[in-house]
Parts: structure tokens; C-alpha cells; sequence
């Protein structure tokens, strides 16, 4: 398998945890050992005696913006989406998604903003799940595929969140999440049922342009942001004060309206130095995002083995 070019973090991660010397002379051990490698991985359990690589799901898939050099390297992305969303679906024993149809962006933004501040990644986070959306992370990717942002996944009719995109900073990971929350509400997955998302802030086409727009005006309340150029801040320092106030008085995330300006303006060093300085005492670390998945899945419904999995994929330390 390792020829094959999967990472071998992922490699490991998909190992079972119960094998061990002993199990290597057990026929039965081996079977299963094979069975749940093959599971995980998407696929056909002969492709672990054959030595012939057969995927068991070969769906159509939407990549924008990621490059992707093989087919092989398709149906192992492929793979990994549907594992991880059967097992995360699986944890969720209700499902109100559908319900994110009957809301536009402004209507979610009223609902969040009758509660906070503004919107940002933690309310986004509680959304998603009490729309019965699962939001996981995670860095394993089978075949180091790299640049990728998020993952958007259907499994019998239900959504699943991969996101991929390691930021240091909260806002990045809000665009993101409101960005993937547009393709489930514009029904952007209706027939490609797993969309790969790499730079969310492009406007790639017109499918990108729809998600974008809904993000901004969940994000902001308006779906363009302008910015006089007689006015523009010329210092990391200038900006991350002025989105402060800016963001108080209009209920915006001051790291929001930092990304912002660096989209519309280009000058995206100073943008990206007001975001660090806007959340430098921030813990906006993947084990976050994972610690409220565990706490919000029904973990008696996965196998011990099945949970353990999931940890790993998700790298999740307690």
C-alpha cells in the first residue's frame, strides 16, 4: 500500500489499534485486519490481497482550485470524505438540515446576532451543529494532498465539514465555514454530492462567486465591502485599531473586516499582520474545533474502534 503514495501519518492513522504479533498469525485477525484497513480507506478488501488498488466509491466530485494530479489521487480524496462522513453521521442521531434551505444569509445573521456581538467562529460552530451539520479537522490527508481549505460531503441526503485549512486565527476559519455553509444552502451539492474547496476567497466562477457572497453578507451584513483608498491604513497596527472600532460599531469580526481588506485591496502583508495581532493571545488550535465535535456526537453509536479512528484522523488529544 505504501507504493501506492499514501502518507504514511494516514497510513497509521487507519491502522487498527487492536492489532498486534499476535494477531499476524491469526487468520481470522488478518481477514478483519484487512476488512477495516479497506473500510477506511474506500476500498474493494481484494485490493489488500491483489495488490491492485480498487476504490469502492467512484463519485463526481467538484474540485476548485485544487490541483490534483492523478485520478488515483481523486478517488483517495473521495475515499476519505465518505469514511469520515459515515462514521461522523453516524454520531448524529437527528437530523434538522434541511432546515438551512429555508434561511438566507441575513436571516442566520438576525437569529445570531439576536444573542452575540456578531458572527463568528464559535456561533458558526454552534450553528452547524444544531442544524445537525458535523464540523471536524483535520490535517491527515492520504496522500499529503495539499492547499486544501474544506471539504463539503453528502451522505444519505445528510452534509458533513471536513476543513483542512491549519489557521492560526478564527476569522480565516469562519470565512471558511460560512463559505461552505453557501454551497449547502445555494444547494451547490444537489448532484455532485463531495466539493473540495482550496482558496475560498477566489471567485473561481460563478458557483464560488454565489458561496462567496453569502459568506460576506453572513459575515458582514453586506455582500460588498468598500474601502477608501484616500483613507487606506499603511501599518498592521493602523488597520487592526481601525477594524476594532469599525467592527464594534457594526457588529463585524474585527478579523473579518482585516481579511477584508486585504482581499480588496491586495495588500494582504499588512492584512494578515492585523489578524495576527487581532487574535496573538488566541487558541484557535484544531483540538477546539474537535473537542466540541466529540462533546456534540452520540459516541455510543460508534464501535470503541470506530471512535478511536475518528480521533486520529482528527489528531485530537484530551
Amino acid at each position: 500500500m505504501k507504493e501506492t503514495g499514501y502518507n504514511s501519518d494516514y497510513f497509521k492513522a487507519v491502522w487498527p489499534r487492536w492489532w498486534s504479533e499476535e494477531s499476524s498469525s491469526d487468520p481470522t485477525a488478518q481477514a478483519e485486519l484487512r476488512f477495516s484497513i479497506a473500510r477506511r480507506l474506500g476500498l474493494s478488501p481484494r485490493s489488500l490481497l491483489a495488490h491492485k488498488v480498487e476504490f469502492i466509491w467512484d463519485d463526481k466530485v467538484q474540485f476548485k482550485g485544487l490541483r490534483i494530479n492523478s485520478e488515483f489521487e481523486n478517488k483517495a480524496l473521495v475515499a476519505l470524505g465518505r469514511s469520515i462522513a459515515r462514521l461522523l453521521i453516524r454520531g448524529v442521531n437527528h437530523d434538522s438540515g434541511s432546515h438551512i434551505f429555508d434561511l438566507s444569509s441575513m436571516d442566520i445573521r438576525k437569529l445570531i446576532l439576536d444573542e452575540q456581538q456578531c458572527v463568528n467562529l464559535e456561533n458558526l460552530l454552534a450553528l452547524y451543529w444544531s442544524l445537525s451539520i458535523p464540523v471536524i479537522q483535520t490535517n491527515l490527508l492520504p496522500l499529503g494532498t495539499k492547499g486544501m481549505d474544506a471539504m463539503v460531503v453528502t451522505e444519505s441526503g445528510r452534509f458533513v465539514v471536513i476543513l483542512a485549512r491549519q489557521s492560526t486565527t478564527s476569522a480565516s476559519l469562519a470565512y471558511i465555514l460560512a463559505h461552505e455553509l453557501g454551497h449547502i444552502k445555494c444547494r451547490h451539492l444537489e448532484e455532485i454530492p463531495i466539493y473540495v474547496d482550496v482558496d475560498t476567497h477566489k471567485d473561481l466562477d460563478e458557483i464560488e462567486r454565489e458561496a462567496n457572497c453569502f459568506a460576506l453578507e453572513l459575515l458582514t451584513g453586506n455582500r460588498e465591502i468598500e474601502f477608501d483608498e484616500n483613507t487606506y491604513p499603511n501599518n498592521a497596527d493602523t488597520l487592526a485599531k481601525a477594524v476594532r472600532k469599525v467592527g464594534y460599531e457594526e457588529r463585524i469580526e474585527p478579523g473579518t473586516l482585516a481579511l477584508c481588506y486585504g482581499y480588496y485591496t491586495g495588500r494582504w502583508a499588512i492584512a494578515t499582520s492585523a489578524v495576527k495581532l487581532l487574535y496573538e493571545n488566541e487558541d484557535c488550535s484544531a483540538n477546539k474545533i474537535n473537542s466540541l465535535a466529540l462533546q456534540q456526537l452520540d459516541t455510543s453509536n460508534l464501535s470503541v474502534e470506530s471512535l478511536s479512528y475518528l480521533k486520529r484522523v482528527m489528531n485530537y488529544t484530551s
